[in-house]
């Protein structure tokens, strides 16, 4: 006769099988259909003088949303910053974009949101600074061969001749 758990055994149990639910969908995440991409409006900041986009793009995974933010330096260091979350419904994900005071990110295709990330790796390698580990969970939520694609869009990054602004040989 099978043991009852106890309702402590039954939740960890349940958590534990979200957990591996989530780690199955984030290996496959970029088959999962798109929710919302977004860039931020300003790439320029002219009070630090930095040059930042933050993309996100959220995926559908039954009623939760995969959703994954990339910091990106325009002028040489590439992805900076980026994280993975899952969120509980597409309401709690639109949240984040809805904050009181929060700058308003601009939705944009897919192909836009990927080309910026792609132009971002590219301006990151040219500076010889790979990107943040976390990019690493982050890219499943992209195709698999969104390095090599060409999205038809010319995203300028860096300075004078698409080469970067700050190299990390000078400073």
């Amino acid at each position: 006769m099978a043991k009852k758990l106890s309702r402590e055994q039954e939740q960890k149990k349940k958590a534990e099988q979200r957990r591996k639910d989530q780690a199955q969908a984030l290996g496959k995440a970029w088959l999962l259909p798109l929710q919302r991409c977004t860039v931020s409006q300003a790439w320029f900041d002219t009070r630090d003088n930095i040059h930042l986009v933050h993309v996100s793009i959220a995926r559908q995974l039954d009623e939760r949303v995969l959703f994954g933010s990339f910091l990106i330096d325009l002028c040489g260091r590439g992805i900076k910053d980026s994280f993975i979350m899952m969120f509980p419904s597409a309401a709690a994900a639109n949240a984040v974009f809805e904050r009181p005071g929060a700058p308003v990110p601009v939705d944009v295709p897919y192909d836009f949101a990927a080309a910026v990330i792609q132009a971002g790796l590219r301006i990151g390698e040219i500076a010889r600074v790979p990107p943040c580990a976390d990019f690493l969970k982050g890219v499943h939520l992209l195709e698999p061969d969104f390095r090599e694609r060409d999205y038809g869009l010319a995203i300028t990054l860096g300075g004078p001749a698409g080469l970067p602004l700050i190299r990390p040989d000078v400073d």
